[in-house]
């Protein structure tokens, strides 16, 4: 069997803690040639390097010298984990051809497979080596033995390797002047070449932060409190800190020039009620409003230098605001539209949202006829809905269902449709039935709102017409009024918005209500 080029002689696959069958795609000729370490993928640092022996892994070989390879239970890769599939021939010959026989094609034709093998395998140990160039004319390069923080460099020839000290000048990436620093022996003499003053050596010598102010000639000016009285100019510059204590009642309309602008900050505790003057340019408080103090409030201020001072911030005692936020602005009243009559709806300007109720127009009672009273009409259906301003946009289609008739030996009129736009729609009810079909008209119904509702059917007529003792089906109610009621042995018209009129008795039936579009506007 021939031994191609392998792509790779080492197979890495990444584990789950699952899978455990892995694949090895290069020639072998003995399960012992097959090797198996599990890595860690962040570090690819090497974890454990598997036994066969030890049933840690099982090895199959397929008739073309491929492998499979199924590891254990315990030691199958995690999903930190990978694992290497490399392959680990022993490099010995154990090949022994007998003589004066016939010549063993197999077995010399299976040394050599070994044998390629095993330089393939050599190769890909070379691979991962450090070489020199094709180029280079140097032949035998050694390694210097290891020494301890050492780092490995050419010699001045560029003839051997050996091992440097990395911590001198010269190897390290510094300007002319930072070399003269770096070669200096002493702290003083390098300060001497940094061209430190006499202040600049204090500083440097300084162990600790109070001795570096004092060198800075800051040293005081964050000390202990020092108390002062107020007075109409309290002067904190002549404190001999920036820790001020103010005693004291006087109102106070600024803080002199006696400090300097080079440490302008100053800490400043009340221990009385006083009067912090508001003043534009020599007193700024935040809110731009007087200050009444009180004992324990502090207060951070900032020298702006002319007399000038700015309060960065102010402490209440009591863990009160300084500034009292403004009220909220009042919301703004909705606004009322009720439309009666068809038109166009243009929105109030300014409105963010309105709340759309609709009712279609309330049916006709029925005639009375054959005897018999007629039934009440049915009111409109209703339908509502919130909708932002953005969907009303400029104006609307306003459609206001009409009424329905009242007529003589026939049924009600049906109520229209009240629509507004496309937006909603709520249909008119149907008229009261006449004579002895005199059933209540049905309901009309909303659709396309947040809230649909159907209206209510009418009444049926019942007893004699013309006799007192008839009566007539009442309209049906919506919920912007009631349907028309029986009076006597007659029937009054549906009131208010969208109910049904009442049936006729000896007559015609009464009309129903129009419809309506109420609209509530938010601001």
């Amino acid at each position: 069997m021939s031994v191609t080029v392998p792509s790779a002689t080492k197979f890495r696959y990444q584990g789950n803690a699952v899978t455990d069958t892995f694949a090895y795609s290069a020639r072998v000729f003995a399960t012992a040639d097959i090797a198996v370490d599990i890595i860690t993928r962040a570090t690819d640092a090497l974890v454990e390097t598997l036994v066969l022996a030890s049933g840690h892994y099982t090895v199959t070989i397929a008739a073309n010298g491929t492998a499979s390879i199924v590891v254990a239970a315990g030691k199958i890769p995690s999903g930190t984990q990978d694992i290497l599939v490399r392959r680990a021939v022993a490099r010995a010959q154990s090949e022994v051809l007998p003589t004066g026989t016939v010549f063993p094609t197999q077995a010399v034709e299976s040394a050599l497979d070994k044998l390629t093998v095993i330089s393939q395998d050599i190769q890909e140990e070379v691979g991962r080596a450090i070489k020199l160039p094709v180029t280079s004319s140097l032949t035998s390069v050694v390694l210097p033995n290891p020494g301890a923080d050492r780092v490995i460099g050419w010699n001045a020839t560029a003839t051997e390797l050996e091992n440097k000290t990395p911590n001198t000048s010269a190897y390290l990436s510094v300007s002319p002047f930072m070399q003269t620093v770096l070669d200096d022996t002493t702290a003083a003499v390098a300060r001497t070449t940094l061209g430190s003053t006499t202040v600049g050596d204090a500083v440097f010598v300084a162990t600790t932060a109070a001795v570096a102010r004092t060198a800075l000639g800051v040293g005081s000016n964050l000390a202990s409190e020092v108390a002062i009285a107020s007075a109409t100019t309290t002067d904190l510059g002549t404190a001999a800190t920036n820790v001020v204590l103010i005693n004291g009642v006087v109102t106070i309309t600024g803080f002199g020039s006696a400090a300097l602008t080079s440490t302008p900050i100053y800490f400043i505790r009340f221990s009385g009620i006083l009067t912090l003057t508001h003043n534009a340019t020599t007193l700024i408080i935040p809110g731009s409003a007087d200050i009444t103090t009180a004992d324990g409030d502090t207060a951070v201020v900032q020298y702006l230098g002319s007399g000038n001072w700015k309060v960065l911030s102010y402490a209440r005692a009591s863990g009160l605001a300084t500034v009292s936020a403004a009220a909220p602005a009042a919301p703004a009243v909705p606004s009322l539209r009720i439309i009666t009559t068809s038109g166009t709806y243009t929105p109030t300007s300014g409105m963010r949202s309105c709340f759309v109720e609709i009712v279609g127009g309330g049916a006709g009672g029925g005639s009375s006829g054959g005897s018999i009273c007629g039934g009440g009409g049915g009111s409109g259906g209703e339908s509502r809905r919130m909708i932002s301003a953005a969907t009303i946009g400029a104006s609307q289609v306003a459609t206001i269902g009409a009424a329905g008739a009242g007529v003589s030996s026939a049924d009600g009129t049906n109520g229209g449709t009240t629509s507004l736009g496309s937006l909603l729609s709520a249909t008119g009810g149907t008229g009261g039935g006449v004579g002895s079909a005199s059933l209540g008209g049905v309901g009309g119904v909303g659709s396309s709102g947040d809230i649909n509702i159907n209206g209510e059917r009418g009444f049926p007529g019942a007893g004699p017409s013309s006799d007192a003792g008839g009566r007539p089906g009442r309209g049906g109610d919506s919920s912007y009024g009631k349907g028309g009621a029986p009076q006597g042995n007659q029937t009054l018209a549906g009131n208010g918005y969208g109910t049904g009129g009442g049936g006729g008795n000896n007559g015609a039936g009464s009309a129903g209500a129009a419809g309506v579009i109420i609209i509530t506007e938010y601001f």
